[in-house]
C-alpha cells in the first residue's frame, strides 16, 4: 500500500511552538525536578529560532552516545564515539523538512538554583527551561536535503524513501475487500537524558508523539480522500519480517491499488476505513525489542559490516512499523 502524498494537504508549519496538555498517565514532574513537566511542540520553523534547538541537539547526540558507551561495556561495538547523531542544529531542521515537527519533554530549574543540572541539558538559551527528552517525526515522504555537507554518512545510508514494507494493523481486523487509504510518517531522533532513562519517561513520551501523528494523519487523509493524487490499495496486504532482495527491497511484500474514481463510489455514503502509519530505524540490538513491547513490528533488517562507519563489529539495522486504523 503506497502512502497518500500528505504534503499537499499537510497544515503549514506554525511559526511559534504549541504547548501540550499533559496526558492523565504522563507524569507531572520527573525526579530529581520538583518543577513540573512541560510538552512542547515544534514547526521545523518555531524550532530555528528557538533558543533551545542547541540543547535539544546536545540531548540527541548525548543519548546516542551512551547507548554505545553502554553497548561497548557489554562488548558490543558498535560505533565510534566521536560519530554523532547530529552534526549541528543545520542538520535537524533538514532532516525535519518543511512538514516534520519535534516534541519537547522540559522542565524549568528550581526556585534558588544556579548550578547546571546534571538531569537534563539546558545549554544555549537565557532562561532557565532544561530539556529532559525529544523526539521528531515527518511524513514520510517529506523532502530532506540528503546532500547537505553536515549530513553523517550513518543517515545518508538509511534515510527512507518509498516504503519497502508494511507492517501489520494494529487496529480491528476488517474484511479482506476492505477498500483503505493510507498515511505514514517516519519517528526519528527520540532521546532520553541518560540519567533519567529506565524510568517510563520514553514510553510516555512515544505515546504522546503518537497520539499527535494519528491525529494529523487522519486529518490529512480526510483533506485528500477527494484528491486524485491519493493511492487507494487493499487493507489487507500481508507483510513479515521481510529480507533484502538484489534490488534492496524487501522480498516478502503485496499490496495492491485502485483508482480515486473507486475510492470515491466506495467512500460515497458511508465512511473509509484508513490507515495511519509509523515508521522507524534502529540499532536492532538496542531498542527492537523495546517497540516491539510498544506495538511495533519488524519490516526489514539491515546488516552493517565491520568497519563501516568505524564499527569494530558490525551491527544490524531494523526499520519498523505500527499501523493504527482511523476512519474518514
Amino acid at each position: 500500500m503506497d502512502p497518500a502524498p500528505i504534503s499537499q494537504h499537510d497544515p503549514a508549519p506554525t511559526q511559534t511552538p504549541t504547548t501540550l496538555p499533559l496526558p492523565p498517565s504522563f507524569p507531572t514532574t520527573i525526579a530529581p525536578h520538583p518543577t513540573p513537566v512541560t510538552l512542547t511542540l515544534h514547526s521545523a520553523t518555531s524550532l530555528a529560532s528557538s533558543p533551545h534547538l542547541p540543547a535539544l541537539v546536545s540531548l540527541v547526540n548525548l543519548s546516542f552516545a551512551t547507548a554505545d558507551a553502554a553497548a561497548a561495556q557489554s562488548g558490543l561495538y558498535l560505533l565510534p564515539p566521536s560519530l554523532k547523531r547530529l552534526n549541528s542544529p543545520a542538520q535537524l531542521l533538514g532532516e525535519l523538512g518543511p512538514h516534520g515537527f519535534l516534541l519537547a519533554v522540559s522542565t524549568t530549574r528550581a526556585p534558588g538554583t544556579t548550578t547546571r543540572t546534571d538531569a537534563g541539558v539546558d545549554e544555549g538559551a537565557d532562561d532557565d527551561e532544561i530539556m529532559l527528552a525529544t523526539a521528531s517525526a515527518k511524513p514520510l515522504h517529506s523532502s530532506y536535503d540528503i546532500d547537505m555537507p553536515d549530513v553523517p554518512e550513518l543517515v545518508k545510508r538509511f534515510k527512507r524513501g518509498a516504503p519497502t514494507a508494511t507492517p501489520p494493523s494494529s487496529s480491528s481486523s476488517s474484511s479482506p475487500d476492505a477498500v483503505s487509504v493510507s498515511v505514514s510518517f517516519e519517528i526519528f531522533a527520540m532521546a532520553v537524558h541518560p540519567s533519567l532513562q529506565r524510568a517510563g519517561l520514553a514510553s510516555h513520551m512515544l505515546a504522546v508523539l503518537e497520539a499527535h501523528i494519528v491525529r494529523r494523519g487522519a486529518a490529512s487523509l480526510l483533506s485528500s480522500s477527494s484528491s486524485p493524487a491519493v493511492v487507494v490499495g487493499s487493507r489487507s496486504s500481508e507483510v513479515g519480517s521481510g529480507s533484502l532482495s538484489d534490488d534492496g527491497e524487501t522480498e516478502k511484500s503485496s499490496s495492491s491499488s485502485s483508482s480515486s474514481n473507486e475510492m470515491k463510489k466506495e467512500k460515497k455514503g458511508k465512511k473509509m476505513p484508513a490507515v495511519v502509519e509509523m515508521v522507524l530505524s534502529t540499532m536492532k540490538v538496542l531498542n527492537a525489542a523495546w517497540y516491539v513491547k510498544r506495538g511495533y513490528v519488524l519490516t526489514r533488517e539491515v546488516s552493517v559490516e565491520k568497519g563501516v562507519f568505524g564499527s569494530e563489529g558490525g551491527f544490524v539495522m531494523a526499520e519498523m512499523g505500527k499501523r493504527v486504523g482511523v476512519e474518514v
